[in-house]
């Protein structure tokens, strides 16, 4: 027997939120009723009861709904202390990648239907941003990046991966400006502080000086620049800074 996954489509029209309002004035004219009789009558009550149960069902299946596109509109830029950023790297056995979700296939329908549209048409007014505990103004339009990748799931939390998932080699694929080199400080800052062995190359001065700002201990000379270009020399300069460890 084939198994289905329970799918509720988010690019619509929140019709739930109309039936909640319905409801609420159903729960409203009962109340009516009973005051006018002088006392709660089962039946009124029994219906008011009903009533009470629908709107609330109602409203939670409309702001479900609309919590998902309101991040359509993505998120603002955000920024961890460096007391916050130690928080997530306590355990060492543990890479710390950020923020976000665990793709489910929820998520590939979600963006499958999203690509169909224009998601413009289904973003949230300003006003319901705010009530919702969005920015009502999250990503430019002259940033990089798609805003509405966040909007396949609106609860993003921490990610950590094993660091035995990172041997043998880790590629980061981007475009210019779209977050590689924050990631690659973030990925080099945790190898730091577990103590490992960190070479690299072009650009690795810009990594030092970003470093060098962190509250933990820090020695510029425990840096080795590689290059290819002299391959010979620079893994000479390792050796004799960490020892035949290098390789």
């Amino acid at each position: 027997m084939m198994s289905v996954r329970k799918y509720e489509m988010p690019w619509r029209t929140s019709y739930e939120m109309y039936a909640a309002f319905a409801w609420s004035i159903g729960v409203v004219f009962f109340a009516v009723l009973a005051f006018r009789a002088g006392q709660a009558l089962p039946v009124l009550a029994a219906l008011g009861a009903v009533s009470v149960a629908m709107a609330v069902y109602r409203g939670k299946q409309a702001l479900s709904i609309l919590v998902v596109r309101a991040s359509l509109g993505g998120r603002a830029m955000e920024t961890l202390s460096a007391h916050k950023f130690r928080a997530h790297c306590k355990v060492s056995s543990q890479v710390f990648l950020g923020f976000g979700f665990e793709w489910h296939p929820v998520h590939s329908q979600r963006l499958y239907e999203l690509a169909k549209i224009d998601y413009r048409d289904f973003t949230v007014s300003p006003r319901l941003l705010r009530w919702l505990g969005h920015d009502v103004s999250p990503q430019p339009d002259a940033e990089i990046g798609l805003p509405y990748i966040h909007g396949v799931e609106p609860r993003e939390v921490p990610l950590h991966r094993p660091l035995q998932n990172f041997e043998g080699g880790t590629l980061l694929v981007g475009t210019t400006q779209s977050g590689k080199g924050v990631a690659l400080a973030s990925l080099v800052t945790q190898a730091i502080r577990r103590g490992d062995v960190v070479g690299g190359h072009y650009g690795f001065d810009r990594l030092q000086a970003a470093l060098a700002g962190r509250p933990v201990p820090f020695d510029v000379d425990a840096f080795a620049t590689l290059q290819h270009r002299y391959a010979e020399q620079s893994c000479a300069d390792a050796r004799h800074r960490f020892g035949e460890s290098v390789r």
